[in-house]
């Protein structure tokens, strides 16, 4: 075989090879990755009351939901991984009104707080995983 020949076979051979190992490593590993593992989740209950509706923004295990013009009350229980911070926020319409958001997490009230006339906003937050030293039974 000529050099060239040679040169032309291990250039287009070792790809090949590479590629070869790759997709057999790729399919020999079992090991799911640290972010497929399952995290802890918490039970987070968002509530909110008064009369009329209001627009309500909070978080759930996967994303931040939006709800517009939702009757009032309102109440939501979803489980929400142990490090998110639970939100729940009310804005309520232009023709105003009266509204409170409330807050519990694994039964336990966190906030409360209301929101008042046109456009009126609150915001209530938690913690759903205790702090150390704090734990729940």
């Amino acid at each position: 075989m000529t050099p060239r020949k040679l040169l032309i076979t291990t250039v287009t051979a070792l790809p090949l090879a590479a590629g070869a190992a790759l997709l057999i490593s790729t399919h020999t590993t079992n090991t799911p990755s640290p972010e497929a593992s399952p995290r802890p989740t918490t039970p987070v209950t968002y509530e909110v009351t008064g009369r009329g509706t209001a627009d309500i923004t909070y978080l759930t295990r996967t994303t931040t939901a939006t709800r517009t013009a939702v009757p009032l009350p309102w109440k939501k229980t979803v489980p929400l991984p142990r490090d998110e911070q639970p939100i729940l926020r009310i804005q309520l319409p232009a023709k105003g009104g009266e509204a409170h958001c409330t807050l519990a997490i694994q039964g336990h009230h966190q906030q409360r707080a209301t929101a008042y006339g046109a456009y009126g906003k609150a915001v209530c937050t938690g913690r759903a995983a205790p702090r150390p030293g704090n734990e729940r039974p």
